[in-house]
């Protein structure tokens, strides 16, 4: 088979892409990366406005409860100096320290109520 007659056989019935001239080729590879950007970019600002709502409730909600949360902690580590300073006062038998830490104990409950 001649080669000349395989490759015109080819172009009168070849594929689209075989009939296409390199400017249609050119402009359709154009067009399908822009739609493949177009697509990229509605996807990012789609997912970044996903993440600023979600941001936004972790804002209101969560910090109010971590902020509570740290209060409580304080609040506990601060009964247990209590308490320890009063273990350490009954052991030295110092009344001074024992009226203290109770006015310690008295503010500590008032705040927690």
């Amino acid at each position: 088979m001649n080669p000349k007659s395989n490759s015109t056989a080819r172009s009168a019935g070849g594929s689209f892409l075989n009939r296409m001239s390199i400017r249609a080729k050119l402009l359709s590879l154009v067009g399908v990366l822009l739609a493949t950007v177009a697509t990229i970019g509605v996807n990012g600002y789609l997912t970044i406005s996903n993440l600023a709502a979600g941001l936004e409730v972790v804002s209101v909600n969560d910090i109010s409860a971590q902020k509570n949360m740290d209060l409580a902690d304080m609040m506990h580590d601060g009964l247990r100096a209590v308490a320890f300073r009063s273990v350490i006062a009954a052991q030295r038998n110092a009344l001074d320290e024992k009226k203290a830490s109770a006015e310690e104990l008295t503010e500590f409950t008032t705040n927690i109520n």
